[in-house]
């Protein structure tokens, strides 16, 4: 399951903003969008907004000085044709555009989340925040702004809260409602799969620590049944039976017979013990896999990073260089995903498994291979922050 997540904003006053956003919400689970999105395919904006809006989870409203363009009288015409119960549902809205009003974009978007029922996280900027390269805000535009914020404080809307860069927005949006969201999609996943291998309870009072910690109880308990276990096992029985058939065969003189029966339960055994090595390995994959995913959801690089580690050390503790080969595998996953997505969580945890793997290389070729694979990582998400410590 996923949840996703619209971020309304105008560009020209807050493109830093949302970029910012939008890295910081992304992962496997959340995915983002912006009104650029649908106005880049043509056609009515204002449906293919509305469209969406009315299936996503969240919708993110940046409200500042600027309203940036409206939609056409044609556009607008179409929607209300489309839901004729749309006034009647937001009476400021109706007598916005009874006044003639202009609506933008923007802030139709705010309605539009209303008008479906989905969350509607609103945040204004502090007038000291820095705005993009394109602000360029009118006395029209301010006031607009201002009725706008009004209407919305009628159906009881208000601004959650005020930011003043774009770090101090991802600690009010990315860290708190959204988690929430995040917390509920889990609650729902696991009433519907039971728990994660069948062994976390499905139960939707869970916040999001209680299912981490369920995770790590079902880890405990399959490593402890199938590691620890292994001696409740009918082996002994099997050995017993296969020795007094070659002891009754070479008795009787038959000694290529009782050497076959025991080679064949030999490899019997041998068998059963790799069926079972192959389905420990596999649990052990979707529990940590499942400890991994949970860290990413909840915005913690380190805590899926450290899933991984134990990933790596339960599956191949004695063998140094497989530990090192998974290490990279799933770096190599976190960083393609974090770049084509925009998931700075996913570059977080490939970083902190980069450093793992460099100090498992053992010789000068895969120690510089390490280093560039960190140094790769660490330029990707640089590029992305405001300050230079990981350049």
């Amino acid at each position: 399951m996923s949840i996703s997540v619209f971020l309304s904003t105008v560009s020209d006053e807050f493109r830093l903003y949302r970029d910012r956003l939008a890295g910081d919400l992304t992962r496997h689970n959340v995915s983002v969008k912006v009104q650029e999105d649908f106005i880049d395919l043509g056609g009515d904006t204002l449906d293919k907004l509305d469209v969406y809006i009315a299936h996503c989870d969240a919708l993110v409203h940046l409200v500042g000085e600027m309203t940036g363009s409206a939609p056409t009288a044609r556009e607008v015409a179409a929607l209300r044709r489309k839901y004729p119960d749309l006034t009647a549902k937001l009476p400021p809205l109706a007598e916005a555009l009874r006044d003639g009003a202009a609506v933008s974009y923007t802030q139709w978007e705010a309605w539009l989340a209303l008008y479906h029922g989905k969350l509607l996280l609103t945040a204004t900027a502090e007038p000291t925040a820095p705005r993009a390269a394109g602000f360029a805000p009118t006395d029209g535009s301010r006031a607009a702004q201002t009725a706008h914020l009004g209407r919305l404080e009628v159906v009881s809307r208000y601004p959650g809260c005020r930011f003043d860069g774009p770090a101090d927005l991802a600690r009010h949006i990315a860290y708190t409602a959204i988690l929430d969201l995040l917390v509920k999609d889990y609650a729902s996943e696991a009433a519907r799969q039971r728990d994660v291998a069948g062994r976390v309870a499905a139960d939707d009072t869970l916040d999001l620590e209680g299912m981490k910690q369920a995770v790590r109880n079902a880890i405990e308990i399959y490593e402890a049944e199938l590691a620890g276990g292994r001696t409740e096992t009918n082996f002994g029985e099997i050995v017993d039976q296969a020795l007094a058939n070659a002891k009754r065969l070479a008795d009787a003189g038959r000694y290529r017979l009782a050497l076959a029966g025991l080679n064949k339960t030999a490899a019997a055994l041998k068998r059963e013990e790799e069926e079972r090595r192959a389905s420990y390995t596999e649990q052990v994959k979707v529990l940590y896999g499942r400890g991994r995913d949970i860290g990413l959801a909840a915005y913690d690089g380190g805590a899926a990073a450290d899933a991984i580690l134990a990933m790596a050390e339960t599956l191949h503790g004695a063998s140094t260089a497989d530990r090192r080969a998974l290490l990279i595998a799933e770096g190599d996953s976190l960083v393609e995903y974090g770049t084509l997505k925009g998931s700075n969580v996913h570059l977080v945890a490939a970083i902190a498994l980069r450093r793992a793997t460099l100090r498992l290389a053992a010789t000068p070729d895969e120690i510089g291979y390490d280093q560039n694979l960190l140094g790769t990582a660490l330029q990707t998400l640089g590029a992305r922050e405001s300050g230079t410590a990981r350049l």
